[in-house]
Parts: structure tokens; C-alpha cells; sequence
């Protein structure tokens, strides 16, 4: 079942034609053999977890370039492959939502893709996607887990993933179980990595962070709010080891492979290492968010347009708060042990 939703008409003229050679087919498409025990399964939607959405792992590479309508078209062919005619997909702007398993909570997932589409567009990313991306949204743990495993090899158990966005292929895989908190901070890599290629991976995954927990305002504009990152950021800040280091000024200048812990030498240390760095970044931009109107993102762009000249961004920051970050720290502080509550 294909629906089209807020794309040009020679994408619909694409798909028309595709899925009348598909109806030609003497052989329907079946799903993989790995992926269907797992869609087979009956299982309860929990949302009792913490998403904890990771910067992505490395995937196969697409070759080529299809013109836009060529690659929706595409994309929707390569679901009906994996997952069978019966397939449910809806294109929503530059995403191409695929659900395996008819989800109940499908269409509360394709209107969050809309809201945030249109907010992000109305936004700060006023350019439209230029790639079209597949959202793979699995009502169940079991098929989000074999799917992950058989597709790109990736243990999603270990460290435990709710969602991933895969820059090779362009897509984001998600456990619709855990809510619209991993598919909000997932669908935000797409922008950054068009606007801002090499942005860096603290600001990257701080403001992807920033709207697992979001809210419209009446503008219809994105903001976060305090969600379970807190209490872990609250710890590092009282303990002897990291508090000194759970400060504002510490992220900037921090390289990639230090923010995302990949220099330490197990998965679960690895994965402590990312959800203080993720927490410490989240909050410092959600600071920013609340300091003043559109903030965060004045930053986002003074940074992305001088880095050449300003690589920490701290000259950035400066400007629009009007302190360094480490002059900043003290205020960001209390306002984090206040309850980082909106202002």
C-alpha cells in the first residue's frame, strides 16, 4: 500500500508507472527470511525505556545518483522487496516512511514526520532535502533487531539502540516501540548533513537530542524540553571524576572520536561515555534555546559560517550570548540544578 503525501506530481507520475510494471510481475516480493520470523512475532509496544538514539554506524554505499522522483520510486520498489507487496508506505516531503508490520501507531509517527518537516523547513532549513531518505518504522523490538543485524550487521542490543540514521544509504531505522522521542532526534541528521557537512558531532547530536523531547510553540517552531537525559547529567555534575568536566566550555574544541567515546575500549563504557557527552551537549543547546528567541540556532549558523576562522566556535557563541562559554558556565549551571525548566 503506497500513500502520497506533500510531493511534486512527477513523483506520483514515477510511482504510478512503478507500481504498474510491479503489478505486471509474475512473482510478488517476498520479505527476508530473517526479518519475517521477527515480524511474525506478537509483541506488546513498551515505551517503559529510555530511547537512546547513537550517531550512526557505517553502512553500504549507494552508487549512483537518481534524480529525486527516480530515488522515492526506488526506495519504495527496495521496500516492497524486503518486506512484500503488502508493505505500507508513505511519502511525507523528502521521506519515504516504510512500515513492515501495519503499526497501529504508524500514522502518530507519519504526522510527527509532517509536524517536525514543516517546522524544520519553516526554520532553520528554509532548502528542502535534496535526497529523499526511508524512515523504517518496526512496531516490534524483535523486527527493529533482526532487521538492524541482517541489513548492516549492527547488534542493536548491544550497546542497546532505539534508532539510527545511516548517511550511506540514507535511511533511519527505528524500534516504534520506543515512542516518537528516537524518530524526532533522527529525522534532524538529514538537515544538518546537508547544511552543514562536517558540523561538529557535539552540535550535531545536541541539537538531534534537543527534540526527543519536543514541543510546538504557537509559531508551530520545535523546542525541547526536559526529558531522561537530566538525571544523568545531573550525576556527572556531582561527581568527583566528571563535574569538573561537565561544563559548557568543555565542548567546544572536543574532537569526535573523544565525544562519542570511540577511544574507550568496551561497548558499555563506550556507551556511558556518549550519554554524558550527549546529555552535557543537550542541555548547554537547550540553554541556549530558552536564552533567547531562535538562539540555539543563531549559534548553529554563526558557527557552521565562520568555523574556518573560529574552529572551537567559542567567537560564535560570544556573539550571540554576549559571554565566552566559560563565562557562561556559572548561569548554565544553576540553571541546570534549578530543574532546567523552561524559562
Amino acid at each position: 500500500m503506497v500513500r502520497l503525501a506533500g510531493c511534486h506530481t512527477s513523483i506520483a507520475k514515477a510511482l504510478v508507472l512503478l507500481l504498474a510494471l510491479v503489478a505486471a510481475c509474475s512473482c510478488s516480493p517476498s520479505p527476508s527470511p530473517g526479518v519475517t520470523s521477527a515480524i511474525a512475532a506478537d509483541h506488546h509496544r513498551f515505551r517503559s525505556e529510555a530511547p537512546r538514539p547513537v550517531p550512526d554506524p557505517a553502512g553500504p554505499e549507494i552508487v549512483g545518483h537518481p534524480s529525486f522522483s527516480t530515488d522515492v520510486a526506488l526506495r519504495i520498489q527496495d521496500a516492497m522487496d524486503r518486506f512484500g507487496a503488502s508493505v505500507r508506505v508513505q511519502v511525507e516531503g523528502a521521506f519515504v516512511l516504510v512500515d513492515p508490520q501495519h503499526a497501529a501507531f504508524f500514522q502518530d509517527e507519519a504526522f510527527t514526520v509532517r509536524r517536525t518537516v514543516a517546522s524544520l523547513s519553516a526554520g532553520p532549513f528554509h532548502k528542502p532535502l535534496e535526497k529523499p531518505v526511508t524512515v523504517s518504522i518496526f512496531g516490534t523490538r524483535d523486527a527493529f533487531v533482526q532487521y538492524s543485524k541482517h541489513r548492516y550487521g549492527i547488534n542493536a542490543d548491544k550497546p542497546r539502540l532505539w534508532a539510527y540514521f545511516i548517511r550511506s544509504t540514507r535511511e533511519i531505522v527505528v524500534d516504534g516501540m520506543s515512542g516518537i522521542h528516537s524518530l524526532t532526534h533522527e529525522l534532524i541528521h538529514p538537515y544538518i548533513a546537508q547544511d552543514w557537512a562536517h558540523a561538529p558531532a557535539w552540535v550535531d547530536e545536541g541539537i538531534a537530542s534537543q527534540f526527543e523531547a519536543p514541543v510546538w510553540g504557537p509559531d508551530g517552531q520545535m523546542h525541547g524540553v526536559r526529558n531522561w537525559r537530566y538525571d544523568g547529567l545531573v550525576e556527572a555534575m556531582r561527581s568527583k571524576d566528571r563535574g569538573p568536566q561537565t561544563r559548557v566550555d568543555a565542548l567546544f574544541g572536543l574532537p569526535d572520536t573523544e565525544f562519542l567515546g570511540k577511544n574507550e575500549t568496551t561497548d558499555e563504557a563506550k556507551e556511558d561515555v556518549q550519554l554524558w557527552h550527549y546529555a552535557t551537549a543537550r542541555y548547554v543547546l537547550q540553554w541556549l534555546d530558552q536564552f533567547e528567541p531562535r538562539a540555539m540556532w543563531r549559534f548553529y549558523e554563526e558557527y557552521r559560517d565562520t568555523r574556518d576562522v573560529d574552529p572551537t566556535g567559542e567567537q560564535a557563541f560570544a556573539r550571540v550570548v554576549g559571554r565566552t562559554p566559560a563565562e557562561a558556565n556559572d548561569a548554565w549551571q544553576a540553571w541546570v540544578r534549578a530543574g532546567a525548566r523552561d524559562r
